[in-house]
């Protein structure tokens, strides 16, 4: 092979070669771009993914208030489904909203606002009295609006959000119970008003522009960006375009009625209607007028409130459920306490009977125990009896006994250290179930180591009788006209109570005093000083020594229990709890605290 040949066979090679590599390298800058694009994209996918949870967490409120009634309102944690704190305002709490780190609440003083910027511990910075009830508040673009029941809409510019001072008084008939806004447009609604709609002009005044009075018991409304729905007692549900209402001039308004259904509360939700009857929660599609009973329960006036496929049901004294949308699970239930009936306090707490519980909680208001009972159950001063034909079980605050007999037992009565167990034909003592008399006995008081009795028979049971310790014979000591249902020996004297009045008498059975009932009293109660009795809402103190001498107070609400500890009486009112008063000279209660509240949940309220 000569030179030229060899020269020419190198170069084809070193060619061949060449392009080789090029061919590599082009493919190698091929396959690496289209891995990078595919890991740019999937980082870009991923980062979204976290964009959009991350918006949706921050969009998700962790915090919202249960308004309670007297008791203020309590701040939830959305995200544990827990109660963290509590605040009352000293007034009967009836809305309120949460916007842009504030808390704005109406109450019967007036307008609140709270910083709530720190939920666990929410920080009152302003108030402001509207001289009306102040059922009901809106806020919108630095202004807030206040239904203020037969006073009207009230309208205050906040500056800085926390600075409210009154840019407008609507006086209207009738009463104004709630307020909605959709856009520029106010939406009032109330029993003798009707529903009213009111335009928001530029300099946020408002200016009514039409109304709909064909309503006979309005109760609640709510709206979406299509319709408006009114829920009248006894109509029923009545649904409006919202267009139709928000047009400039008054027009006849021709909405649809969906009778048979009444509701406490609504809420649009994904364009259905949810409604809150006294059975449970039904849903309406307002479309094609399927209506779902989606949670059968026993509801009392409830309020409802969703957000995020939760449903929050304030079902008042009964508490707060939490149930989720998707599958109708209850998530969470939130109550401390429906009533406070009988209750007897202790050192470290209290005992209370709460229907057909009797529950203990601690001076740190937390619930120790509670069981159910079947039974009558009565009240000593260390604890509760409960009597279940021929059994009493007695509970205190950590322990509990049962005794049986042989025959029905129908009272328990405790006096000067003897516990007698009342059967219906024989006496008994309870601390060891002997039997002590073979009589039908109504009541029982041991004074001075002598047993008087009042027989459980018509013909006997106005007499007090005393019981001959040696042959159990018994003889008349006292006769009135009126059936005796209980007599108390207290201070060196007999206390008689018929419901008619009260007697008095000394040890001798001679009668001292006398005070005649307007009403047969619900509760009486003896005390140091005074007799108490209570009729509905009004407590009476009556002077022990002169029963001319006497007051009556209204405390507002109806009484369910009496007791006293030291000078001090206890009161548990409904709807409101447990309540201590200082016992003063001149018949003066002074309230001291509120010694345990029962956990109203009115009304569950997020930030908007």
């Amino acid at each position: 092979m000569d030179n030229k040949n060899k020269s020419f066979y190198v170069y084809e090679f070193l060619t061949v070669l060449f392009l080789i590599i090029l061919t590599l390298s082009l493919l190698y800058i091929r396959v690496n771009k289209t891995f990078l694009q595919k890991s740019e994209v999937q980082f870009s996918s991923n980062s979204e993914e976290d964009k959009t949870d991350a918006d949706q967490n921050l969009k998700s409120p962790t915090y919202g208030i249960i308004i309670a009634g007297y008791e203020g309102f309590y701040v939830y944690d959305t995200t544990n489904k827990k109660v963290i704190s509590h605040i009352t305002t000293e007034q009967y709490v009836n809305d309120a909203q949460i916007q842009n780190g504030y808390l704005y609440l109406v109450d019967r003083k007036g307008l609140k606002i709270y910083d709530f910027s720190d939920p666990v511990n929410p920080r009152l910075v302003n108030s402001y009295s509207t001289f009306g009830e102040s059922l009901a508040i809106k806020v919108k673009n630095g202004f807030a609006y206040v239904g203020d029941g037969a006073n009207g809409i009230a309208i205050f510019s906040l500056k800085n959000n926390i600075h409210a001072s009154l840019k407008q008084h609507l006086t209207l008939p009738g009463i104004v119970t709630q307020l909605e806004i959709y856009e520029n447009y106010l939406f009032a609604l109330g029993p003798g008003l009707g529903l009213k709609i009111f335009k928001i002009t530029d300099d946020n005044y408002l200016e009514e522009i039409n109304f709909y009075t064909d309503f006979v018991s309005p109760r609640t409304m709510a709206l979406n960006q299509e319709y408006l729905a009114v829920s009248d007692d006894l109509l029923g549900i009545i649904i409006f375009e919202l267009q139709d209402l928000i047009k400039t001039e008054n027009t006849k308004l021709d909405p649809i009625l969906i009778p048979n259904y009444s509701s406490s509360s609504m809420q649009f939700y994904n364009n259905d209607l949810y409604i809150s009857t006294n059975i449970g929660i039904y849903v309406l599609n307002i479309k094609t007028k399927d209506i779902k009973h989606i949670i059968k329960k026993e509801l009392s006036r409830a309020s409802i409130t969703i957000n995020n496929d939760i449903l929050y049901i304030s079902n008042n004294e009964d508490g707060l459920y939490v149930y989720s949308l998707n599958d109708g699970e209850l998530l969470a239930y939130h109550n401390l306490l429906t009533y406070i009936n009988e209750f007897v306090i202790f050192e470290d707490g209290l005992l209370i009977e709460d229907g057909q519980k009797i529950v203990y909680i601690n001076n740190q208001k937390e619930k120790v125990w509670e069981v159910f009972y079947s039974g009558t159950l009565k009240k000593s001063d260390k604890g509760f009896y409960v009597l279940n034909d021929n059994s009493v079980t007695f509970y205190d605050s950590k322990n509990s006994f049962t005794m049986t007999f042989p025959e029905e037992i129908s009272d328990i009565k405790e006096s000067n250290g003897v516990k007698f167990a009342i059967g219906k034909e024989n006496l008994y003592n309870l601390q060891d179930g002997s039997k002590l008399l073979e009589k039908s006995v109504a009541d029982v008081e041991f004074v001075n180591d002598v047993l008087y009795i009042i027989q459980d028979n018509i013909i006997q049971d106005n007499i007090i009788m005393e019981v001959n310790s040696t042959n159990n014979s018994i003889n008349y000591k006292f006769y009135i006209k009126d059936k005796i249902n209980e007599f108390v020996f207290s201070d060196g004297n007999f206390f008689i109570f018929t419901d008619k009045g009260i007697y008095k008498l000394d040890s001798n059975f001679n009668l001292l005093d006398y005070f005649s009932f307007k009403y047969k009293p619900d509760i009486v109660l003896i005390g140091e000083k005074y007799l108490y009795f209570s009729l509905g809402s009004q407590l009476n103190l009556i002077d022990k020594k002169n029963f001319n001498l006497y007051k009556t107070i209204n405390l507002e609400f109806p009484i369910l229990g009496l007791d006293l500890k030291n000078n001090n009486l206890f009161v548990s009112l409904s709807s409101k709890g447990l309540v201590r008063y200082i016992v003063e000279d001149n018949f003066n209660l002074l309230q001291e605290e509120n010694i345990l509240f029962i956990f109203n949940a009115k009304k569950f309220v997020l930030p908007e």
